[in-house]
């Protein structure tokens, strides 16, 4: 019978064969974790996106759905089943769009701006939206079952909810006025720099298309907080104030030029 080889021993090099292996095979995993971060931050990067074509598909199925017979309705018509259809899918995205927002707390810190009243305005918003936030997550995890919470409080949460959106959404209008008054502030600047001496003929095309560029931000930022205004007042009392077409159509626009 042949005598077993020696056992190696704790102080003998390991074959270099063995550290490429380890080599290799750390580096794939590296690799692969690296690819999975980037799928990541794609799909984070990408929220907004989804967020604002949700909401434009939601609110489009709420204008649809209050313009067709009531699904109660007697005697039944045939498109009756189509709006409760409808109605189901549309609480479904609605569904899909909040628990999209449970992780969006991080993306509400944002570096203060320099102007001292967009600053203060700045902070006052962050509170309301964390507030926002902070109580839209709890009800809705409450309305799904992951939290036991009595359905009067879910309902309370969800009225302090829209009020502290209510309130985010007074403070963007302010953020926009402010910034008018500084773009007004800045064109009287400009006027007065003109008379006395002329910029170059190249840098001053690319301000005018800055500047252009940055007005239509402006006004289409106008246009969403003046669509979001009365929906958070509407959610902000019980029963509501507004009737869901009315809804649907400023959603639309909220969501379509957000």
């Amino acid at each position: 019978m042949d005598a077993l080889p020696p056992p190696p021993s704790p102080h003998s090099p390991i074959p270099t064969a063995n550290i490429q292996k380890l080599y290799s095979t750390l580096k794939l995993q590296i690799s692969r974790l690296d690819t999975h971060i980037a799928h990541l931050n794609r799909l984070l990067k990408s929220t907004p996106h989804l967020d604002a074509l949700l909401a434009t598909t939601t609110y489009t199925l709420t204008l649809l759905t209050s313009l067709l017979p009531s699904p109660t309705s007697k005697p039944p018509l045939p498109t009756t089943h189509l709006s409760t259809h409808l109605t189901a899918l549309t609480t479904l995205l609605s569904n899909l769009r909040i628990t999209l927002r449970l992780f969006a707390l991080p993306n509400l810190l944002t570096t203060p701006p320099h102007d001292p009243y967009l600053s203060t305005i700045a902070y006052l918003q962050f509170g309301a939206s964390a507030t926002f936030q902070v109580l839209e997550n709890m009800a809705h995890l409450g309305d799904m079952g992951v939290l036991s919470v009595a359905e009067n409080r879910r309902a309370r949460w969800w009225l302090w909810c829209s009020r502290a959106w209510a309130v985010s959404v007074a403070l963007e209008g302010g953020r926009l006025g402010r910034e008018l008054v500084i773009s007004r502030r800045g064109r009287v600047e400009r006027d007065d720099k003109g008379r006395g001496e002329r910029d170059e003929e190249g840098e001053e095309k690319e301000a005018k298309i800055a500047r252009a560029v940055e007005r239509e931000r402006w006004w289409t930022e106008v246009l969403v907080n003046a669509a979001y205004a009365p929906m958070t007042l509407h959610w902000s009392f019980e029963g509501g104030l507004l009737p869901e077409g009315v809804v649907g159509a400023l959603g639309m626009v909220a969501g379509g030029w957000g």
